[in-house]
C-alpha cells in the first residue's frame, strides 16, 4: 500500500510540475503569436485528446513528462528534457502554418520570453503555493529540539518540545528570527513566550557571549537532537586515546544518567571544574554494557579540548504535536497496540507533547529496566499500553519509532499581510538554502551524486511527505517547483537556460549559431545529465536499501 501511495504521489506531483512548466511556454508562445501544434501532459500514446482552434491537447499514458510543440521550433520547449517530443506516426496531418506564426520567425526577445516562461511559471507557482499554504494551513512551528543543561534556556526552565511563539512581543514563524533577535539583544534579557501543549508560558532568557563562535547564544537546538552517542571520532581525538569508540552510547558520567550530548558535556565539565582525577563512564557498546574511566589528569585541561575531534550522532526531528498521523501495520508501536488518531498523553508518568518528548521517553527507559507505560487518549477514553523497549541504543530507538508519524505542528499567520510576509520569507529561506547547497556542490565540498535526489529519491520523499499530511505534500511540491524553475534557468546544455543563452548570443552577434552545432551541444549536455541522473538514482536505491 505504501509503495502504491508513493508511486501515485510521484506521478501526481510530476504531472502538476510539468503542467505548470509547459503551461508557461504555451501561454507566452500564444501571446506573441506562435502557432502551437500540440500541448501534451505525459508521453507515449494519447488516451485522451481534443483539438482547439489551432492546438491539439492530449493526455498520454506515461504521466512523467510533457511537451509543447511549436511550429518552427526544431525541438519542443522541454522535449529534450522529458523525452516526449517524438510524434507518433498516427498523428493527424497538420495545417499549413503562416510564415509569421513560426517560432523561428519571432524576434530574439520574444523567443527568449517563450523559453524563460516555463521555469518562470514554476517559480511563480511555487511562491503562490507557499503563500497560500502559509495563510490557509500555516508554517511548521519553531520547536525546541534540545538545549544545554547549563544554558540560559535551561536556567529559564525551557523544555525540549517547547514551541517558541513570540520574543519581546514579535511573533515568531522561523528559527532564523530567533537567531536575529538573540543577536540584536546584545546580551539584554529576552521575554520569550512558549507553547507547551495547550499551555502558554512567559520565560525570561538572557543570551550569553560565546567567544568560540563569536556570537550571542541561549543554548538551544531546533532541527535535531544531539544524541548521547558518538557519531564521529577522529583517531587522534582525546576521547579516542582514552578508549572510547565511534558508536558508543554514553549512559552515565560519574553515576549521573545521560540523555543527550549536552548532558555528557556538562558531566565532563563538572568533573574538570572539581579537579577530579577521573571521570567514570558507563557505556553501551553494541549490545554490551561497558565501564570506562577517563584519566582527566592525562588529557586537556578544558572541556573544548576533551571534545575536540568528537561529534555526537544527530536525530533530525520535525515540529509535531502528540497525535498519531500515520502508523505502519508492521511497525513496533503498532504491534504494541498504537493506532492512527491516538493522542499520546504520557510515558512513565512524564507528559508527552511531541516527537521530541517521545524520543527522550524511550531513552529514559534505561532507568526503568526498559519498561514503558504509554498513556493515550482514544475515542474519548484513556488507556495505557505497557511494553518493553528491547534496545535502548539511540539508532535502535529510531527504528522502533519508524513507521509512525505524528501530526505536524503548524503555526498560522494572522491576516493577509502577515501571510504574504511569512510566505515570501519562507521562499527566500528556501532560495538561500538552495544557493548554499549548489555552492557546496560547485566548489566540490559535497558530491552532486550524494547531495541531489533522482526520481527514486524524490518519489520516496513525496511518499513520506504524504504520510505527514496533505500540507506537507503540497509544500514539497512547491519546493520541487521552485527548484525545477531555478535549475532550468542554469545555462547548461539541454536546459532552458542554455537555449536562452544561445538566443542572447544571436542577439549580440547578429546571427544564430548553426542549428546543427547547437543540436550537438544540447545532445552532449543531455547525455551528461542522463549519466548524472543514473548515478543519482543508483545512490537513491542504495540509500533506500540502507534504510
Amino acid at each position: 500500500m505504501m509503495i502504491l501511495q508513493t508511486i501515485i504521489a510521484f506521478f501526481v506531483a510530476i504531472s502538476f510540475l510539468v503542467f505548470i512548466h509547459e503551461g508557461g511556454h504555451f501561454l507566452v508562445a500564444k501571446w506573441v503569436g506562435v502557432w502551437v501544434h500540440q500541448f501534451a501532459i505525459g508521453f507515449g500514446p494519447a488516451f485522451l485528446r481534443w483539438r482547439g482552434r489551432e492546438t491539439e491537447y492530449s493526455l498520454r499514458i506515461f504521466p512523467a513528462g510533457g511537451f509543447v510543440r511549436m511550429a518552427g521550433d526544431e525541438e519542443p520547449a522541454a522535449g529534450a528534457k522529458k523525452g516526449s517530443e517524438q510524434e507518433p506516426a498516427e498523428e493527424p496531418a497538420e495545417p499549413q502554418v503562416p510564415p509569421d506564426r513560426l517560432f523561428s520567425a519571432k524576434s530574439p526577445w520574444q523567443r527568449m520570453a517563450i523559453i524563460a516562461a516555463g521555469p518562470t511559471m514554476n517559480i511563480i507557482g511555487a511562491v503562490v503555493m507557499i503563500i497560500l499554504l502559509a495563510g490557509l494551513a500555516g508554517v511548521p512551528s519553531v520547536q525546541v529540539a534540545g538545549f544545554s543543561e547549563n544554558s540560559p534556556a535551561a536556567a529559564a526552565a525551557m523544555q525540549p518540545g517547547d514551541i517558541i511563539v513570540a520574543i519581546n512581543g514579535q511573533q515568531i514563524y522561523f528559527s532564523q528570527q530567533v537567531s536575529q533577535l538573540i543577536q540584536s539583544a546584545q546580551g539584554r534579557p529576552l521575554t520569550i513566550q512558549v507553547a507547551r501543549g495547550a499551555e502558554r508560558r512567559q520565560l525570561t532568557v538572557t543570551p550569553y557571549w560565546d567567544k568560540d563562535r563569536g556570537r550571542y547564544l541561549i543554548g538551544i537546538l531546533f532541527n535535531g537532537i544531539l544524541l548521547n552517542q558518538i557519531g564521529q571520532l577522529a583517531t587522534d581525538a582525546p576521547l579516542a586515546r582514552q578508549g572510547l569508540q565511534r558508536g558508543d552510547v554514553i549512559l552515565s558520567v560519574n553515576g549521573q544518567p545521560i540523555d543527550d550530548w549536552f548532558e555528557f558535556a556538562q558531566g565532563l565539565r563538572v568533573a574538570l571544574q572539581a579537579g577530579a582525577a577521573q571521570a567514570h563512564l558507563r557505556l553501551l557498546r553494541g549490545s554490551q554494557l561497558v565501564k570506562q574511566s577517563l584519566d582527566l589528569s592525562a588529557g586537556p585541561a578544558d572541556l573544548a579540548g576533551w571534545l575536540k575531534g568528537a561529534n555526537p550522532a544527530l536525530i533530525s526531528v520535525y515540529p509535531s504535536d502528540n497525535v498519531v498521523q500515520e502508523i505502519g501495520a508492521k511497525s513496533f508501536l503498532a504491534q504494541q497496540g498504537l493506532q492512527k488518531g491516538d493522542r499520546l498523553l504520557s510515558a512513565n508518568g512524564e507528559p508527552l507533547h511531541n516527537f521530541v518528548d517521545l524520543i527522550y521517553a524511550f531513552e529514559r527507559t534505561g532507568q526503568t529496566g526498559g519498561r514503558l507505560a504509554l498513556k493515550l487518549q482514544r475515542a474519548g477514553g484513556e488507556r495505557t499500553l505497557r511494553f518493553e523497549i528491547p534496545d535502548r541504543n539511540p539508532q535502535a530507538i529510531l527504528k522502533l519509532l519508524g513507521g509512525m508519524q505524528l501530526q505536524l505542528a503548524l503555526r498560522k499567520p494572522s491576516g493577509l499581510w502577515q501571510s504574504l510576509v511569512v510566505g515570501f520569507r519562507e521562499t527566500w529561506d528556501i532560495l538561500v538554502t538552495f544557493y548554499q547547497g549548489m555552492r557546496s556542490i560547485i566548489v566540490g565540498k559535497t558530491p552532486a551524486s550524494k547531495a541531489l535526489s533522482g526520481p527514486v529519491g524524490i518519489a520516496n520523499i513525496l511518499g513520506k511527505s504524504l504520510q505527514q499530511g496533505l500540507v506537507s505534500f503540497l509544500f514539497l511540491i512547491a519546493l520541487l517547483s521552485l527548484n525545477l524553475g531555478i535549475i532550468n534557468l542554469v545555462p547548461f546544455p539541454a536546459l532552458d537556460g542554455s537555449r536562452i543563452l544561445f538566443i542572447f548570443y544571436e542577439l549580440v552577434r547578429g546571427k544564430p549559431i548553426p542549428a546543427e552545432k547547437e543540436g550537438w551541444i544540447h545532445a552532449i549536455g543531455f547525455f551528461v545529465l542522463i549519466g548524472l541522473l543514473l548515478l543519482i538514482t543508483y545512490n537513491d536505491i542504495l540509500r533506500l536499501l540502507g534504510q
